[in-house]
């Protein structure tokens, strides 16, 4: 199973690890791709792997956008998410 990129503004208590589990994550509100698109799919699939539902706040179909409302719509208080296809990483 390919594993979420998280994008997290500096203020973000988890932006100082180096690694976040997603269990950690449960709770946190979301920004990622929409519902047919691979980055949604991705995120869903990993959280219900570890027993939860994302609760996404806002979707957006680009990076760009993804880290600019990550960054500056809210202030830090949301979690982006980039699939493992854009990240260029397989989640390990």
């Amino acid at each position: 199973m390919n594993l979420p990129l998280l994008i997290l503004p500096q203020s973000h208590p988890f932006s100082r690890r180096e690694s976040v589990g997603l269990e950690e994550a449960r709770g946190q509100d979301w920004i990622t791709g929409r519902p047919h698109q691979d980055t949604y799919k991705e995120l869903s699939a990993a959280t219900r792997s570890v027993g939860y539902a994302p609760q996404i706040r806002h979707y957006s179909q680009d990076l760009p956008a993804t880290a600019a409302l990550v960054a500056a719509v809210w202030h830090g208080d949301r979690v982006g998410c980039l699939g493992a296809e854009l990240s260029g990483s397989d989640g390990r």
